[in-house]
């Protein structure tokens, strides 16, 4: 059985710890925070949404969910 990995980004605001989720709201749980596939998309949505050099964005793998 092959796995397969997919990239993802999320954003995690400085202030708080919090992870931005999907839906544009705020969680502590990274397993709730939204996924983004492109690491430009994901500074954008974070400097619409938390403000320049206020937010993180970290990029790892995870198992593809078919």
């Amino acid at each position: 059985m092959i796995t397969m990995l997919r990239r993802v980004f999320v954003i995690q605001e400085k202030d708080t710890g919090k992870f931005l989720t999907s839906g544009l709201n705020y969680t502590y749980n990274l397993n709730r925070a939204g996924r983004i596939a492109d690491v430009s998309e994901a500074v954008e949505t974070a400097v619409l949404n938390i403000g320049p050099g206020n937010f993180e964005v970290y990029g790892f793998y995870e198992e593809e969910q078919n």
